[in-house]
């Protein structure tokens, strides 16, 4: 999907884009939301029970009728039906949730193979420190967290009587 730039910046109010992130992180949101809405409306409004008719005219306030009429057909389209079971067949297979984030698996090894490196060389580096082999290898934490502690503790927390 593509996007203006320029009006985009105006209506979202920022100005570093750093490197697309940024962009990329709100329409995945409004994506999210979007697709969270259209569920709740279906699962709110629409009515097994009833005939098409019946449901078409229950229709959300400030949702235009032919837009809420099209909506329905779509998902009671025999194809779209199909889709929404064999999504529910493949999410029961999965038996992790993905948590990998957007790294790829060659530049995940690359930084594990250079932690192990570094720790293979100086043992005070597997301690926790704010220059631990994970520091010197995913460069400087965000000032307000601890890697791998999630964003409870803060540093001060974590590094209160360690050297820096």
């Amino acid at each position: 999907m593509h996007f203006d730039n320029s009006a985009f910046q105006r209506v979202f109010h920022y100005e570093d884009n750093r490197g697309g992130r940024i962009k990329r992180g709100i329409i995945q949101r409004i994506g999210k939301s979007w697709k969270n809405t259209r569920n709740l409306l279906f699962y709110k409004f629409y009515d097994s029970r009833k005939t098409f008719e019946k449901n078409a005219n229950h229709k959300p306030s400030g949702i235009d009728a032919n837009h809420w009429k099209w909506f329905l057909e779509y998902w009671l389209k025999d194809d779209t039906k199909e889709k929404c079971k064999k999504n529910v067949i493949n999410r029961s297979k999965q038996r992790y949730t993905h948590t990998g984030g957007s790294k790829t698996m060659a530049r995940k090894r690359h930084e594990e193979e250079a932690i192990a490196h570094i720790e293979s060389q100086d043992a005070s580096s597997k301690e926790l420190s704010q220059n631990d082999s994970f520091a010197q290898v995913l460069g400087k934490e965000h000032p307000e967290r601890v890697r791998g502690l999630g964003f409870r503790p803060c540093p001060t927390q974590c590094f209160r009587n360690i050297p820096q």
